[in-house]
């Protein structure tokens, strides 16, 4: 089986995106089962042209006799309508006519389904726009659950969050409850799903999730017979029994420095093979003086200290047999951002090695930004004449910091609130 994470298909790298998706399926042709997990486009930012690209490379593998799963993301939904539903009229009349003689299929999946596939309990669990989505009439068995305290407590969670007022934990509520129900249907079941897990801070991520965010239980990553598989987050991580693909290319300079994958799931051996892609990586460095120069080798050491750090993110599980693949990475498709003291692209041959500089995609300086306590040191030191004075030190140190860095002051001020410093 293999397992594509977020597309987030767009007009500058779509065909990339496309022909890397192909040649990984072409790589492993006796694969016939492709589940994409969600997030083919931005709904902000709609490119039809690409999406229309990326439906037909769904076609191209249901034309070679594979079985597609495409499962319906938080971003794929343009009004109430999902982006693919076009396509989906298509193929389920196409299946009508056929039905007698396919022994493929692709599904778009916008509601939860459960299935088999290779011999694998599989429940996809896409993301609705809201509660009526679900399946309606869900009865627990109620005796089932007060046997065992991990399902008991997501229980007493999920009717908690039912009665809050806020509308998306009442979501949250019903969705756990919702895979409750899928749970005490099965003795082992693999959920690939479209959603976050609450209150967790996972491996390399920066921030956590909670239950108004649309949320599954943090506790389902500790009940033993359970397997998760999503997107949705795009840093790939593993931990427990939750396996994140992440995305399959760097959709923003925020996700700098981090190794993207394909996925294959050998269900026969139970392993998870993460084959490495480079769509268009993004690394960032700080370069702390003028004598710091970029050479091959210097960028080849800190490639492979963002390698080892990514595959550390998704080798974190006993529940998970997972199998790294790596590859040459081809530095005209690197981006790089530069931290330095201060923004002079004059300085750019100083900084990279003179025949690196020509060869990556793209070269950005950013200016470094200090810290509240350098700010603050350095605020003792120009005020130091004005310590037998009644001066408002806070207005001092707001002037300060407006003159010396005026494009990040709002960013230092919200800093120092947070200090209580301002």
């Amino acid at each position: 089986m293999l397992l594509i994470g977020d597309i987030h298909i767009q007009a500058k790298y779509g065909d990339k995106i496309v022909q890397s998706v192909r040649d990984f399926v072409a790589d492993h042709p006796k694969e016939n089962n492709i589940v994409f997990v969600g997030d083919y486009v931005y709904h902000f930012s709609y490119h039809r042209k690409s999406l229309l690209k990326l439906f037909g490379l769904f076609v191209e593998l249901y034309q070679q006799g594979k079985n597609v799963y495409v499962l319906a993301g938080n971003h794929d939904w343009l009004g109430e309508h999902f982006v693919y539903a076009e396509g989906q009229y298509a193929i389920d009349a196409l299946a009508n006519v056929e039905s007698d003689n396919a022994k493929w299929s692709l599904h778009f999946i916008t509601k939860p389904l459960k299935t088999n596939i290779e011999g694998q309990e599989i429940l996809f669990l896409p993301f609705v726009l809201q509660v009526e989505d679900l399946p309606q009439g869900l009865r627990l068995d109620e005796s089932a659950i007060k046997t065992d305290p991990l399902l008991m407590k997501i229980h007493e969670t999920s009717k908690q969050l039912k009665k809050s007022d806020n509308k998306y934990e009442q979501f949250s509520g019903e969705l756990n409850n919702q895979l409750l129900g899928y749970v005490l249907d099965s003795s082992s079941l693999t959920v690939i799903h479209h959603y976050y897990v609450a209150d967790t801070k996972f491996p390399g991520q920066k921030t956590s999730f909670k239950y108004r965010d649309v949320a599954l239980s943090p506790d389902w990553m500790n009940y033993p017979w359970l397997s998760m598989i999503s997107g949705h987050i795009h840093q790939a991580f593993t931990i427990k029994n939750y396996l994140c693909t992440g995305s399959v290319w760097s959709t923003s300079p925020l996700e700098y420095n981090q190794q993207k994958y394909l996925r294959q799931w050998d269900t026969k051996e139970n392993k998870f093979h993460a084959y490495a892609t480079h769509v268009n990586p993004y690394v960032r460095f700080e370069i702390d003086d003028h004598d710091t120069t970029i050479t091959q080798s210097w960028l080849d050491d800190r490639w492979r200290a963002i390698i080892a750090s990514s595959q550390e993110n998704i080798s974190t599980s006993d529940h998970y047999h997972i199998v790294n693949h790596d590859s040459d990475v081809h530095r005209w498709n690197v981006s790089i951002s530069l931290v330095t003291p201060v923004i002079d692209y004059e300085l750019l041959p100083r900084y990279i090695e003179s025949d690196l500089h020509d060869t990556f995609a793209n070269i950005k300086l950013y200016k470094k930004r200090q810290n509240v306590s350098n700010l603050l040191a350095q605020l003792e030191t120009s005020t130091k004449d004005f310590s037998g004075g009644r001066h408002d030190w806070k207005a001092i140190l707001e002037e300060y910091i407006t003159k010396k860095y005026p494009q990040e002051k709002d960013s230092y001020f919200n800093e120092l609130k947070d200090l209580g410093l301002h």
